[in-house]
């Protein structure tokens, strides 16, 4: 049995070795420290300390659990006292923390691997394709990469071992610790630590205030950093969250893009650009009884029958939109401010920029970074207010009010949101053309399963008011002889389910009826065409730039393909808050690519769970490694 002064000696040894395993997980993954381009003060003391704190937050669980182990042993000692059980208790306890810190360095080593390729860190869409049958393969991983893998967690389990043994013996170094952390020290050491994580969390907390990006950037570096964030708290305290806008440019910093200098040779004749996003316009909505002018203007341009959103939700898909690039770049570039590569060129060539939302810009956040570079006065929201299908009207017409005003020797890019089919599905009494309709849309009376139909019928009405007002511009455009010179785009942000496949809605999954949208594009002088192949709202900058004299390769500065001329898809990307939807022809897979959501799925075409995932990853092996290697394509 324990004596009580050789159970303080076995806590000792327990705080010895963890003490000695934190310095090796400093070595381990220094890299993530190196990785920090250190500038300023500030930024160099909060990246010192959020790597000295998160090294020893790792190894926070693999100490409780040695900890719980010796607790339960000792209990179990008690009452079974013997010379036999104490060995095996010990080695029970001994085992116990050499695995768990041989398995806490090894997935340190992965991690900082993971980053150096890809600049991600392990998450759950890289967990998933890794357990997951046929994942690994689709990574690339061969024999001699196995071979070398489990030569390293070899090293660092034989490396644990010795530290362990080491500390084990090396009885000067037990007295010598021992006299060393008094109760008195033991406890300024642990408050020292304790004053650092505050320093580092507040830190953090007013840099994201006040958009401080060197020390945004810093925590991108630490794997599994918690952002901590007060802006809601400082709001309601009366303190400015007016975010603080510093000169140095996070592209300088955190991203590339474009990946290499942009080369323009502008139009002699610059094209207009008439850009109409609806939201929540799913794909078959766009039907000659529904919207007949549409469907009529459609027959006339490039009218794409199979074209996905880059998300699931407004922000995704309309970042996909402009920039080309997946949904999962939002973030970054929100925190840099940095615009779409479209809009600077317009503004370089001197565009008249008038955008209008039924919504506003600062939910989402689109005044940072679709528009970020558009003056205020271009920016566009309802003065009246009322419905979404009244602010519609009013936008509309305002819009058309302004593009009589402009100076008409120069090209325009017009803008506008539609919230007509945005639920609760906004439309006047003259646009029912689907009865009955639920007429009072209450959320908290309505029944979603007895309902849901008449709650579709509401959909489509307002998608049918939502014709009207596309007709307006269209017939503005034809009466102003603007149809010869203006690029126009029709779209939806995202799509809606309606239980057809169990959810209402959007933003939860990556079914057909939530990111399956239309697309009708008119180019002049392009003719028209009905296209059947897979195109995605990543497409979109790659075949707008071109067309504004962008002569950089495409692949530059987006992730899509020209809609007209570039080759068939055999696979789109698109994106949530924290998951990556993989869109083939044949299947569908989820991953999560933030730590929140750590569950993968794979489906066939039509949303249904497949129960053997082989033949997935047999077909897209080689394109789930390149989606992994653009998702850091535009990070530094």
């Amino acid at each position: 049995m324990f004596e009580y002064d050789k159970r303080l000696d076995r806590l000792s040894l327990i705080r010895l070795y963890f003490f000695f395993t934190y310095l090796a997980v400093l070595v381990n993954g220094y890299s993530f420290f190196a990785n920090i381009e250190l500038s300023g003060v500030v930024m160099t003391l909060f990246s010192i300390t959020a790597f000295l704190v998160y090294c020893l937050i790792y190894l926070i669980p693999s100490y409780a659990l040695t900890r719980l182990v010796t607790l339960i042993s000792g209990l179990y000692l008690r009452n079974h006292p013997s010379e036999r059980a104490r060995t095996w208790g010990l080695r029970l306890i001994y085992g116990t923390a050499i695995a768990s810190t041989s398995i806490l360095q090894c997935l340190i080593f992965a991690d900082k691997t993971l980053f150096s390729l890809f600049r991600m860190h392990f998450n759950g869409f890289v967990w998933n394709l890794i357990k997951t049958p046929g994942g690994i393969t689709s990574m690339g991983s061969d024999s001699s990469s196995d071979l070398t893998y489990a030569l390293i967690i070899s090293g660092f389990i034989l490396f644990q071992v010795l530290l362990f043994v080491t500390v084990l013996k090396w009885k000067r170094l037990h007295e010598n610790w021992k006299s060393f952390f008094t109760p008195k020290r033991s406890i300024a050491v642990v408050l020292l630590v304790l004053m650092a994580m505050l320093g580092e969390r507040m830190t953090f907390a007013v840099s994201h205030l006040k958009s401080y990006e060197p020390v945004l950037y810093a925590a991108q570096s630490i794997p599994f950093y918690n952002r901590t964030t007060i802006r809601h708290w400082a709001k309601s305290m009366g303190i400015d969250t007016t975010r603080t806008e510093f000169q140095m440019k996070s592209s300088s910093v955190a991203l590339q893009y474009p990946l290499n200098p942009l080369v323009v040779d502008p139009p002699e004749k610059p094209l207009n650009v008439m850009w109409l996003v609806s939201e929540s316009w799913r794909w078959d909505m766009l039907d000659p009884e529904i919207m007949p002018n549409t469907w009529a203007f459609s027959e006339q341009a490039h009218r794409f029958e199979n074209h996905y959103s880059g998300g699931n939700g407004t922000r995704m898909g309309l970042f996909s939109m402009f920039f080309g690039i997946y949904g999962s770049y939002w973030f970054s570039f929100l925190e840099a401010r940095r615009g779409p590569l479209l809009m600077d060129v317009m503004l370089d060539q001197g565009y008249t920029m008038d955008a209008s939302t039924s919504a506003n810009f600062s939910y989402p956040e689109f005044d940072k970074t679709l528009f970020t570079h558009l003056a205020p006065e271009n920016l566009h929201e309802s003065v009246l207010g009322g419905e979404g299908w009244e602010r519609d009207r009013e936008l509309i017409g305002n819009l058309l009010e302004r593009l009589d005003e402009r100076d008409q020797s120069k090209p325009f890019m017009g803008f506008m949101f539609f919230e007509s089919p945005h639920a609760r599905y906004y439309f006047p009494e003259s646009s029912a053309i689907r009865t009955p309709y639920l007429e009072t849309f209450n959320y908290a009376t309505m029944d979603l399963e007895n309902d849901i139909d008449l709650i579709k019928n509401r959909y489509i009405n307002s998608c049918h008011h939502l014709d009207t007002q596309i007709k307006r511009v269209l017939v503005y455009l034809t009466a102003n002889d603007l149809m010869d010179n203006t690029i126009i785009i029709l779209t939806g942000d995202h799509g809606e389910e309606f239980m057809e496949k169990g959810l209402w809605g959007h933003n939860s999954e990556f079914h057909e009826e939530q990111i399956r949208v239309p697309l009708v594009l008119w180019i002049p002088g392009e003719g028209t065409s009905i296209v059947q192949k897979m195109t995605s709202h990543l497409d979109m900058a790659s075949t707008i730039g071109p067309l504004l004299g962008i002569t950089n390769p495409v692949e530059d500065y987006t992730l899509g393909r020209h809609l007209l001329t570039g080759e068939e898809r055999e696979f789109t990307v698109t994106s949530d808050w924290n998951r990556l939807g993989f869109i083939g022809k044949n299947y569908k897979a989820t991953y999560p690519v933030s730590n929140v959501a750590l569950m993968t799925q794979i489906t066939d075409a039509h949303d249904t769970p497949l129960k053997d995932t082989t033949p997935f990853y047999d077909e897209h092996k080689e394109d789930l490694m390149g989606v992994l290697q653009d998702l850091s394509k535009y990070r530094k």
